[in-house]
């Protein structure tokens, strides 16, 4: 069961007060997507895990504590441009714009996760050209956090993993193909080699669906 209530909270950017929808508590039953997406219920409580300030257009998980030079990034003509693309749906518009405060932050495994959840809320509104270009914009991301040492999950196998779903999912099938002939030679969890495998017969099908870690078989 989710349990949602609205609260106010004031921007810490402009000092707007801003009526939100708060998830009090969710649970998830299940298997998670290949790409770490909870099942539901949880999955559906995505559009909490980011506010939007009516006022200014801040956007973060919590309006009230602004990331430093959150301020600065909220006047800038790139960040408004982002938050009225109409290339996006609205939702993925504020992760898009939750992650260009991130990254001036210099939290890129922040910003990495930001438009991950911005593909997300693409695929839930069926705009295919938009979780495409928000696949690859976390994709490019995610290869700036590791060359800054700042890996999006602790394990590098299943980081290795998420890449390989991102790019099939954008339909980039031998880009995955290639990733999965260098890393599955070396992998050592066997429920990563599995999903590994699983996602290259995918690639070679040029299948673009979602999937889930319990779709993947225990061979092949």
């Amino acid at each position: 069961m989710t349990t949602v209530f609205p609260d106010e909270v004031r921007c810490g950017v402009c000092d707007v007060v801003n009526t939100i929808m708060v998830v009090g508590s969710t649970s998830s039953f299940g298997a998670s997507d290949l790409d770490t997406r909870p099942p539901e219920l949880a999955r559906s409580t995505i559009s909490s895990w980011v506010q939007r300030c009516e006022g200014c257009g801040h956007c973060a998980s919590d309006l009230t504590k602004p990331r430093p030079q959150a301020a600065s990034t909220v006047r800038e003509t790139g960040y408004q441009r982002q938050l009225a693309d109409e290339t996006y749906p609205q939702l993925a518009r504020s992760f898009l714009c939750q992650a260009m405060i991130e990254e001036r932050a210099a939290d890129l495994r922040a910003a990495s996760w930001s438009i991950v959840h911005a593909a997300w809320a693409s695929d839930d509104a069926r705009e295919q050209a938009a979780s495409d270009l928000c696949r690859g914009k976390a994709l490019d991301m995610i290869h700036r956090a590791s060359a800054a040492g700042q890996r999006i999950v602790d394990d590098v196998e299943v980081e290795a993993a998420m890449r390989v779903d991102l790019l099939r999912r954008a339909g980039r099938h031998d880009d995955a193909l290639a990733l999965i002939a260098e890393r599955l030679p070396t992998v050592r969890t066997p429920i990563i080699a599995k999903i590994l495998r699983f996602q290259g017969g995918l690639a070679r099908k040029r299948d673009r669906a979602v999937y889930k870690v319990s779709d993947a078989p225990d061979s092949g």
